[in-house]
């Protein structure tokens, strides 16, 4: 599509440049562009119990979903990533299912969740492309009655960790941190992770995929010394902080531990309680002098209102009333910092993609 769009296109009027069949909402693998593009999805949704099923689509930029050639959801416009639901009765067997999306620029993303009748929350279509002849058939963990953790190599925006862990959560809640740095690397929902490349032909290539579209983060090491104002904050691993451990709680999730200097830095994950936002807790004892934290380093960084702040249209952060950000601009983007100080020993905030 030549020029901007602010809204879903009448398809009727444009040229298709590609059609064909895929079993997955990657839609990246679907155009050799970025921006200015809109797809159209069609299927068949096999429904095996009736009742209610509440569905739920996240866009950047806008997008609509269709059942039986009725609208469910209008989540249309130029937007950053955001949800729409909704709820729709339905008999057992098959339905017409169509989902319309576009991308202008900058962020973008589209996930389709849906959950029903003895059914939880869950991804209605998978990323996990689909398998040649000659491809070994994938090996996968679903997290069920307790979290699941997972120490692996994880891709990250072209480079491969090498001190990882991955945790799933029953509710449908993942993410991967990156222990050398203490950093939060991606975060996902629906299914959790293939670990084909952990056991195929002896897992020569270590790495664990999440199986579902996961949102890249980049906020760099969990906490560092900033003795100037300007000071660039760290975004590699270096002698700074030092992972000593993780502890598992009640709930059987890790707790990470580390270092910097003579301050002790914890580190924790939670999901809320409606399954909608994933909570980090990060606190501090004995804190040294202009000790700090990133939460976020992207492109722009923009406060929305409510306490929600857009990062670069990737995903959002709410922060709690108490707590102050610095937001500053730097050559590579903006960033959010949070002192680590004797006022502020302990900072919880939610992160919604």
């Amino acid at each position: 599509i030549d020029g901007p769009l602010t809204q879903l296109p009448q398809f009727d009027s444009l040229k298709v440049t590609r059609e064909g069949t895929t079993d997955s909402l990657v839609y990246k693998t679907l155009s050799d562009r970025d921006e200015r593009v809109a797809y159209i999805f069609r299927g068949q949704l096999e429904v095996d119990k009736p009742g209610d099923y509440l569905f739920t689509v996240y866009s950047d930029d806008g997008s609509q979903l269709f059942i039986n050639g009725d609208m469910l959801i209008d989540n249309d416009g130029k937007h950053d990533y955001e949800p729409k639901s909704g709820l729709i009765t339905l008999a057992a067997g098959l339905h017409d299912l169509k989902l319309d999306y576009f991308n202008n620029n900058w962020g973008q993303g589209l996930t389709l969740m849906y959950e029903g009748p003895e059914m939880k929350k869950q991804s209605l279509l998978s990323r996990v492309p689909k398998l040649n002849a000659d491809a070994p058939p994938p090996i996968t963990i679903q997290p069920q009655d307790a979290p699941e953790m997972v120490r692996s190599f994880v891709m990250h925006q072209g480079k491969k960790l090498t001190h990882a862990i991955s945790i799933g959560n029953p509710e449908g809640l993942h993410y991967s941190v990156d222990l050398r740095r203490g950093s939060l690397v991606q975060f996902w929902r629906g299914d959790f992770a293939d670990v084909t490349d952990m056991w195929y032909h002896r897992g020569h290539e270590q790495l664990l995929r999440p199986t579902e579209m996961a949102v890249a983060s980049q906020a760099g090491l969990l906490a560092a010394v900033l003795e100037e104002p300007d000071a660039i904050y760290p975004s590699e691993y270096g002698p700074e902080l030092n992972f000593t451990r993780y502890e598992i709680d009640q709930s059987q999730l890790p707790i990470f531990q580390y270092q910097v200097g003579q301050s002790l830095v914890s580190d924790r994950y939670l999901a809320d309680a409606e399954n909608q936002e994933l909570l980090r807790t990060i606190s501090v004892q004995h804190p040294v002098e202009d000790l700090f934290t990133r939460l976020a380093s992207a492109e722009y960084i923009q406060e929305v209102g409510n306490g929600y702040y857009s990062v670069g249209g990737a995903y959002y952060l709410r922060l709690e009333t108490n707590i102050e950000p610095i937001i500053r601009n730097q050559p590579q983007g903006a960033e959010m910092l949070i002192p680590l100080t004797d006022n502020s020993k302990e900072i919880t905030y939610a992160i919604l993609w």
